[in-house]
């Protein structure tokens, strides 16, 4: 049984897109036989590979990177301009013929500027453009021409699809084609070439020419794949795709030889791409005599066709590149030796050379996380950025030779008790007590204090972090444990008892489906060990009688709640590999089909929990919303928790680090990893978007939009009466998930169980 969640959105979060579209990490370092290879790169007069020596591996220590630095200099330097005001839906850019800048997205329209995006002029109104078709329909692939005319693939919704090839000549000119191209098929990618002639890539691949004239669409060939993106070099169209780039000579008519090393790279570092409608995973575009550009997460790479080598240009590492909470959307080559990136930012990038500039930068930051973390990423991206000076090594403790949880967390204690740790600490996963009872935390009361302002946090969030001795770590994101369902139904619900009686209760009479949505005992083990694993332990004494009723409390619930669950249903679900604990949209979406009466989890996103609540809370008064009480009360669970080592290296660019993790900037999106602190970027989140989540399960649909005022005010009330962290042990839970299913389906004695639990954990709670 698949994941009921698992059907995509029409438009889901372009956060969650871009960390599943990008280019691995560089395979080699460019060197001097390479650059001589390639000729001159773009900012390196002398011919020399821009990228020579530069390749630094993740885990270098501070020393190693001096010494690249002694003898390596050069880098591009990145900056932002703003974009005209639109959406990030239909972008597209291009170096027009008369060697200015166009750019478009279906809110702004049309505009150019003289001086690589410095200014903008608009040049056409998106009513303009669209014609007949505006503000019926949706932008799906735009293409700019030489001359300014645009090209868009545009797609109606009725009782099918409708895809239309839009062509707005710069003379004022509109045509609309039809460019379906059989049933279940459509236009997916749209490019113009230099003479000006319109190609579009449909959903199976195939590769048409449009003749305006007669309306009709030519294929010229079928691509392996269909393709992420189209481009041209000289008399060659060039298709990207997971397994290469297909050339094909426009002249001849005739596919041409595979270019090797660039399909091998793109095999080996550009999967999976993803081809999807409104941004791009890579992208690839053309310099001087026909020179190929890649570009993605990892870099700008050079390549010249059927050449030997790959070389990079820019290094993603230093540069909003690397931001997986953005997606590609186009680049251009600007001047010669100049590099343009758009983005669904609000801001074009700008790389320029600087041969002043260190190749990697000459500071060292070491930031550390148990398990990888996108959020991470995406703060090192902005960190980076704002600070060129600064190169951050981002280490993970459960990668390489930590096999276990434990043995991560031996490492890192004597990294850092020897003075060789990492300069900032994301302790989600860890026991922040331990870490500051041993002296390894610096305080940051200094960072607390000044999250006011225009930098206004939740104070009761940021309140709970305060002590006597100071503050020692401060998280960046929280999730928010919530109840949801019939007023009447959770009402009575105030802890972990009440619950399993209000479970009981309500699965009288039920014939199918549950009561929780919650599908599995394991993994109603995991849902109901969110927010009470943090009871369990007395200082480094485990709890014996509350860990006991967890257990009995649970066994309650499960034996009720999947009582009526059906044969068919039993086998669906068993069928599911996942026993995580799942969010409270998840069993929303259970609450559609009737297979659920409520729903408790930690909420996280604002469109796939959160709207998906307001589906039915924004629609009627019989719903009531609020938090999930557990053993221990009421409160929100930290998430990426960030501490400064207190014998840091580099004091005073990790206390930077974190307050950057604090800012606007990182904390506009709406990203797995939980709600923003910063009040401003809550509340434009709060701010309604044209966006929808959902999917299918057998011939059902489900789904939901963003939600409404009436759900958004809500929330932000239950956020600031959570005034207490909630954050469980993750040794502790582990041995609970080992012990608990046993002691839940009768295997185990609940007692024997905790004694169990207690010897599996003895060597921790000694240490």
């Amino acid at each position: 049984m698949k994941e009921i969640r698992k059907g995509l959105a029409f438009l889901l979060c372009l956060a969650l897109l871009w960390t599943q579209a990008g280019c691995g990490a560089p395979k080699g370092t460019p060197g001097a036989a390479e650059g001589e290879a390639q000729g001159a790169s773009a900012g390196q007069p002398d011919g020399g590979a821009v990228g020579q020596g530069t390749e630094t591996p993740d885990g270098a220590s501070a020393g190693e990177a001096e010494d690249v630095e002694a003898v390596s200099m050069g880098r591009y330097v990145e900056t932002g301009y703003a974009l005209p005001a639109g959406g990030s839906i239909g972008r597209a850019l291009r170096v027009l013929a008369d060697g200015r800048l166009a750019y478009f997205d279906a809110d702004a329209g049309l505009y150019v500027s003289a001086d690589g995006g410095g200014s903008w002029q608009q040049e056409r109104t998106k009513e303009e453009i669209l014609g007949e078709a505006s503000g019926k329909g949706y932008d799906s692939r735009t293409a700019i021409g030489p001359d300014g005319s645009v090209a868009i693939l545009w797609i109606e919704y009725g009782d099918a699809v409708d895809c239309s090839l839009i062509l707005s000549g710069a003379d004022g000119s509109w045509k609309r084609m039809d460019a379906m191209f059989g049933q279940d098929n459509w236009g997916e990618r749209v490019a113009i070439a230099e003479d000006g002639a319109v190609y579009v890539a449909d959903l199976d691949g195939g590769i048409y020419r449009a003749d305006p004239g007669s309306g009709e669409m030519k294929l010229l060939f079928t691509a392996t794949e269909r393709p992420e993106v189209m481009a041209f070099s000289g008399k060659n169209l060039l298709a990207l795709h997971n397994y290469g780039v297909d050339i094909y000579d426009l002249e001849q008519g005739a596919q041409q030889d595979a270019d090797i090393v660039l399909d091998d790279f793109v095999k080996e570092n550009l999967r999976p791409l993803g081809a999807m409608s409104d941004a791009l995973g890579a992208c690839m575009f053309t310099g001087e005599d026909g020179v190929i550009y890649l570009v993605c997460k990892d870099g700008i790479y050079r390549h010249v066709l059927y050449g030997s080598v790959m070389e990079q240009t820019v290094d993603g590492r230093f540069c909003s590149l690397s931001d997986p909470s953005l997606a590609l959307c186009g680049a251009a080559l600007w001047g010669s030796d100049e590099f343009l990136v758009l983005s669904t930012a609000d801001e074009l990038s700008r790389y320029v050379y600087d041969p002043e500039e260190p190749t990697v930068p000459q500071n060292v930051l070491r930031v550390y996380s148990l398990q990888e973390s996108t959020c991470i990423r995406q703060i090192i991206s902005v960190f980076q950025k704002e600070n060129p000076e600064v190169y951050v090594i981002y280490e993970t403790g459960m990668d390489g030779s930590a096999a276990t949880l434990t043995d991560a967390m031996k490492n890192l204690n004597v990294e850092l008790l020897g003075g060789e740790g990492p300069d900032v600490l994301m302790l989600d996963g860890l026991d922040a007590d331990i870490y500051k009872n041993n002296g390894m935390l610096a305080d940051i009361t200094d960072i607390a204090d000044g999250l006011t302002g225009e930098n206004a946090a939740f104070a009761n969030i940021i309140d709970a972090y305060r002590t006597q001795d100071g503050v020692f770590l401060l998280p960046t994101r929280f999730q928010l444990p919530l109840i949801f369902g019939k007023a009447e139904d959770i009402g009575p619900i105030s802890d972990l008892k009440t619950l399993a009686d209000a479970v009981e209760a309500l699965a009288q009479g039920r014939d199918h489906g549950t009561v929780t949505g919650v599908m599995t005992s394991q993994r109603q083990l995991s849902q109901l060990m969110t927010i009470n694993s943090q009871t369990w332990l007395n200082g480094k004494e485990l709890d014996e009688e509350k860990l006991a009723d967890f257990l009995t409390q649970v066994k309650r619930i499960c034996a009720a709640d999947l009582k009526a669950l059906t044969a068919e249903e039993r086998e669906q679900f068993a069928g599911s590999s996942y026993t995580g604990a799942q969010s409270v949209g998840n069993a929303c979406d259970y609450m559609q089909f009737d297979y659920a009466l409520m729903a408790y989890g930690a909420a996280r996103l604002m469109l796939m929990d959160i709207g998906a609540i307001g589906y039915f809370y924004d629609e009627s008064d019989d719903y009531d919303l609020k938090l999930w009480s557990g053993q221990g009360g009421t409160g929100f669970l930290p998430a990426v928790e960030l501490a400064v080592a207190s014998n840091a290296a580099q004091p005073e660019y990790a206390k930077a680090f974190v307050k950057t993790a604090l800012s606007e900037t990182v904390q506009n999106e709406d990203v797995l990893e939980g709600f923003p602190v910063n009040l401003a970027a809550f509340d434009k989140l709060c701010e309604f978007q044209e966006l929808s989540f959902g999917g299918s399960w057998g011939d059902e649909y489900f789904g939901c939009g963003w939600p409404g005022e009436k759900t958004c005010a809500r929330l932000k009330e239950l956020v600031g009466q959570a005034k207490e962290r909630i954050a469980g042990n993750a040794v502790l839970e582990e041995a609970v998930a080992k012990y608990g299913p046993q002691a839940i389906n009768g295997g185990l004695d609940v007692q024997r169980a905790v004694q169990e639990i207690k010897k599996e954990v003895a060597i921790y709670l000694a240490e």
